[in-house]
Formats: structure tokens, sequence, C-alpha cells
């Protein structure tokens, strides 16, 4: 299971890149739900690397566009 994981996140990481870049999508509504993948992942598999790797993504991105972003 756990290299399921890996791969939902690296999937849902290139899938928010790819809408942000296009400006098809906000990051506060992409935020939204990485945030609930954070949540699932913590409930399943709370040690999990891929949770780190998640949750540096949405620091990151945070400081980019805030964690409010209303600008596109």
């Amino acid at each position: 299971m756990t290299d399921q994981i890996e791969i939902i996140v690296e999937k849902a990481i290139l899938y928010t890149d790819e809408i942000l870049a296009t400006r098809t999508a906000h990051w506060r509504i992409a935020r939204v739900g990485l945030i609930k993948m954070v949540a699932n992942i913590e409930k399943a598999a709370p040690d999990h690397r891929a949770l780190q790797t998640l949750r540096r993504f949405i620091a990151d991105n945070d400081a980019l566009y805030g964690n409010d972003d209303v600008r596109h």
C-alpha cells in the first residue's frame, strides 16, 4: 500500500502543478483537496514519507501564492 500512496501523491502534485500553470484553478481550491489528502494519509499511514512530500509541496505553494490566494 505504501507504494500506492507515493504514486497517488506524485500524481496529485503533478496535476496540481499543471492546473496552476495553465491557470485553470486557483491555488486555494487545489489546496483544499491536498489538505484532505494529507488528512487521509495521516489516518492510514501517519509515518509515510509521501506525507512529508505533500506537506512540503503545500508549504512551497503557500509561500508562492498565499494560502488564501484569489489572484488568477
